[in-house]
């Protein structure tokens, strides 16, 4: 028998995935991987920031008026060009094996 809190993410995941054999098969990766720890999982509005600084630092082409520079990104995500300025000046954080020696 799973514990409750797992058997919650199984039922979530084979709701999302439609099969609960992958539900299963990922439950037993993320034990293999982190079993017995605790982790931090982001919120989704997080997440969704996350990708979207990405997806800006990817196709800023590096100008203020070009197809993608400031002003357009401003613009497409809706952001003020102060805003845009700061993202891509700023590197992702990335998390390295050295964060996790346990990885």
């Amino acid at each position: 028998m799973l514990p409750e809190a797992t058997q919650y993410i199984l039922e979530i995941l084979t709701e999302e995935f439609g099969d609960p054999s992958i539900a299963l098969r990922l439950i037993r990766c993320l034990s293999r991987k982190f079993g017995g720890r605790q982790i931090y999982i982001p919120l989704p509005a997080t997440l969704e920031r996350e990708q979207r600084d990405a997806e800006i630092r990817r196709v800023y082409d590096g100008t203020f008026d070009g197809r993608h520079g400031i002003k357009a990104l401003a613009q497409r995500f809706e952001l003020s060009r102060s805003r845009i300025y700061r993202i891509v000046r700023s590197a992702p954080q990335r998390q390295t094996v050295t964060d996790h020696p346990e990885l």
